[in-house]
């Protein structure tokens, strides 16, 4: 048989690309491990579709899925529905919750008397200060500082009558600290 030069240059070019695709990469790289899915709820294989008679493509089966189903509603521990209302005077009225016990210091009778004595000289002085600008115009400013020094008053004589003389004093200070920022001039 005599050979044509067009058959051998049709060929080198194939020869080379599959030289080159044989050679493949030298790097290799590093196989993810194989992720194998969460068990999920069980559900039956999908069903296989018996091929239909007179059709051509007998061959390949189709795959039926059956239809998922809709998640059930969970179940309340309680259902209200079931349970009887209950006898509402039999039904007690929730009593206010308690005061959480104060841990505060024990004073002796001098401590509490050099408290007792400091807290009034503040709350005499801030009211007193209230007193010299209360027939005053005050500006919003102003206004405010006094409306706090009020509210650290109250605060001081409840604190006294608590027997809680370390807040009590603390309370009756900044009043008189306010106050005497009220009588400076601007």
């Amino acid at each position: 048989m005599r050979s044509t030069g067009f058959i051998p240059l049709v060929a080198l070019p194939l020869v080379a690309v599959l030289a080159l695709a044989g050679t493949g990469c030298r790097k290799q790289a590093a196989a993810a491990p194989p992720v194998s899915p969460l068990p999920a709820e069980k559900s039956p294989p999908p069903e296989m579709k018996p091929p239909e008679v007179g059709t051509p493509k007998a061959e390949t089966p189709t795959l039926v899925v059956p239809p998922a189903k809709p998640p059930r509603p969970r179940k309340s521990p309680s259902n209200p529905a079931a349970q009887p209302e209950p006898d509402p005077a039999a039904v007690e009225p929730a009593s206010p919750k308690p005061e959480p016990p104060r841990i505060s210091p024990r004073y002796t009778p001098q401590q509490q008397a050099e408290f007792r004595r400091r807290t009034n000289e503040a709350i005499a002085i801030a009211e007193r200060n209230l007193q010299a600008v209360n027939g005053r115009l005050l500006s919003k400013a102003q206004s405010d500082l006094a409306e706090k020094v009020r509210g650290f008053l109250a605060q001081a004589r409840e604190a006294m009558q608590a027997a809680d003389w370390f807040r009590a004093e603390n309370l009756a200070s900044k009043a008189r600290v306010l106050s005497e920022e009220l009588l400076a001039p601007k």
